[in-house]
């Protein structure tokens, strides 16, 4: 996609904002994705947590290829691994995953988009 400015200017022109559901194949799912894209949405969220990861990735892949057509952000749920393997433009974080501190020093994650859930005041303070 570009550089962590380029992200970032992307995210901020953010219209629309869909986060996957963990039901659907990959051909569901990409069929969805691509009906959200045509419709107007920047940034697709790929959160399959009852996926296992090697088709995480597959699905990664295809949405991938559809978010560059599309000039949208992909924003890979729990795995930041997957998020480098898939070139994806960043990871979203539960609290129970790797802190920021630790995904942003991965080998290849530089200048991705990061983030993170929240569920209290500290929490978001923290992240």
């Amino acid at each position: 996609m570009g550089t962590a400015e380029q992200r970032r200017e992307q995210l901020a022109r953010m219209r629309l904002y869909v986060i996957t559901g963990n039901h659907g194949d990959e051909v569901e799912t990409a069929r969805i994705v691509d009906a959200a894209l045509e419709g107007g949405a920047n940034v697709i969220q790929l959160r399959k947590k009852t996926m296992p990861k090697g088709e995480q990735y597959t699905m990664a892949v295809a949405l991938r290829r559809l978010t560059l057509l599309h000039d949208a952000l992909l924003i890979i749920n729990d795995h930041a691994d997957i998020a480098i393997a898939a070139d994806a433009d960043g990871v979203h974080l539960g609290q129970d995953d790797l802190p920021p501190s630790v995904v942003r020093q991965l080998p290849g994650f530089h200048g991705r988009l990061i983030g993170r859930s929240t569920h209290s005041l500290e929490q978001a303070r923290a992240a």
